[in-house]
């Protein structure tokens, strides 16, 4: 019985984690082009890139 709702509680988070996955990948995506932009306008990249590194570590860490 514990195997079986183990189980469904997996299947429901996965399916919530791909119905969302798309919106994060479009937020991400403007977050990282507003941001790229703006430290290109300001001259801080190195900032900037260290930012969106940090970012995209996170992301790959918990799709992994």
């Amino acid at each position: 019985m514990i195997t079986v709702i183990a189980l469904f509680v997996l299947s429901v988070s996965c399916l919530l984690m791909f119905s969302g996955a798309g919106a994060v990948a479009a937020d991400t995506y403007h977050t990282l082009s507003d941001s790229a932009q703006r430290a290109r306008r300001d001259g801080i990249v190195v900032q900037r890139l260290a930012f969106v590194a940090l970012w995209l570590l996170i992301f790959s860490v918990s799709i992994a």
